[in-house]
């Protein structure tokens, strides 16, 4: 698994967790859903970027 593979995979594991966390604290803290979705939002652009470039680093070795 290369560097950027692992990164996308953490991020978008992150993501997830973050979108989860803030529903079940939705009736804890005020504006945890909202945050939860954003940071899940951003972390999920961030993992999309990862798997792009990991997709062509790959693509460059095969060719």
């Amino acid at each position: 698994m290369t560097k950027n593979r692992g990164y996308a995979m953490m991020s978008g594991f992150l993501g997830a967790f973050l979108i989860a966390t803030g529903m079940l604290l939705k009736n804890v803290v005020t504006y945890a859903p909202t945050i939860g979705w954003i940071g899940g939002g951003v972390l999920f652009l961030i993992a999309s970027y990862f798997a792009i470039k990991s997709n062509n680093q790959s693509t460059k070795t095969t060719t």
